[in-house]
């Protein structure tokens, strides 16, 4: 049983570290980044607090962190076309993990659809693969996706999924620790394709190099569940009511990854579900895109939830129907997410 005393100590040990922690930010990195970073640690602190997450945990993460954005801002790590997720000797996947749960009010948290993980999990176990087409809300989607489908039991599913991801994880010093936890497949968003305009072309060559990489996988027997955001960004709320909206799915981009599917057919087959992701509260994006690298970051907890929706088998659609479909059934599912969170409250 946890103690009044014991309960002190811990909040005084967390709200010190992070102190002395701020304290050496602001001395070691310049003003804009030093607030930034600042501000972080104090809202994950809060986080930690309310999240009851011990002293020793809590420390451990953050050490870890600090180190690692420090040893990126000198030597920045670089990321391949394909990256695979690094387990060891430190396995970051179950740190990144780790370090976004007390963002997390895991009890009201969930996760629906759960006949369609069961559903994927033997699509993959067949060796065919699964698109994952989804919103994209917040920087720590994908620890999402791992810590919900470990709370319903998918662990194996949860450590398959491969990230199609644009360069601002791969190249921000705070983001790079947790993408180098990941499966990820790099590329340069569409948002960013033009700035800088003379880069454009060394751009889209990278994303054709990154595509036949894919291509390649796919082809491979071994079953590849890759989760993408069509949007090429995260959702936004609506300026006049304050409400998260789905943002528009790319119809090319959708497009794009189920030729690759049509090109691999003959060694394997592909599936495509929907999928619907509540995570906003968590690390709220900022109200514009940005272009510049070293955006605010606020770390705040709350309930995280996604929905998987039915298989879209996309046969008899033409390019703008079948992104019609898969934007529609997001949007639905999302609705039902928003719906059940305020059933909470």
């Amino acid at each position: 049983m946890v103690t009044k005393s014991d309960e002190e100590t811990r909040v005084n040990s967390i709200t010190k570290f992070t102190n002395k922690l701020c304290e050496k930010v602001s001395k070691s990195v310049d003003s804009k980044n030093s607030e930034i970073l600042g501000e972080f640690l104090n809202g994950y602190s809060n986080c930690a607090i309310k999240g009851s997450v011990d002293f020793q945990t809590y420390q451990n993460n953050l050490q870890i962190f600090m180190k690692m954005v420090s040893d990126n801002k000198t030597k920045p790590f670089e990321f391949g076309l394909f990256h695979k997720a690094i387990r060891a000797p430190l396995d970051l996947y179950e740190w990144g993990n780790s370090f976004f749960e007390p963002l997390i009010e895991l009890d009201k948290s969930f996760l629906l659809g759960e006949k369609n993980v069961e559903k994927i999990e033997r699509y993959l176990d067949k060796g065919e693969n699964v698109f994952l087409f989804a919103n994209h809300q917040t920087e720590a989607d994908p620890q999402v996706i791992s810590i919900l489908f470990e709370k319903y039991g998918f662990e194996k599913v949860a450590e398959k999924v491969c990230c199609v991801a644009g360069h601002r994880v791969t190249t921000d010093p705070m983001a790079i620790p947790f993408s180098m936890g990941r499966n990820i497949y790099c590329i340069f968003s569409k948002n960013y394709m033009e700035n800088p305009p003379e880069l454009k072309k060394d751009k889209q060559m990278h994303n054709i190099s990154t595509l036949k990489a894919m291509s390649e996988m796919l082809a491979s027997k071994e079953g590849q569940l890759i989760w993408v955001a069509p949007s090429g960004g995260r959702d936004r709320p609506d300026p006049t009511t304050g409400e998260f909206v789905i943002r528009p799915f790319d119809p090319k981009s959708v497009e794009v990854f189920r030729f690759m599917a049509k090109k691999t057919k003959k060694f394997c087959k592909t599936h495509y579900f929907p999928f619907s992701m509540y995570t906003n509260k968590l690390m709220p994006p900022p109200d514009t895109v940005k272009s510049s690298l070293g955006e605010r970051r606020q770390a705040e907890r709350g309930p995280v939830s996604v929905c998987v929706n039915d298989e879209i088998n996309g046969e008899d659609l033409n390019m703008l129907e079948f992104a019609e479909a898969v934007q529609s059934s997001v949007i639905e599912g999302f609705d039902k997410l928003c719906a059940k969170h305020k059933g909470q409250t």
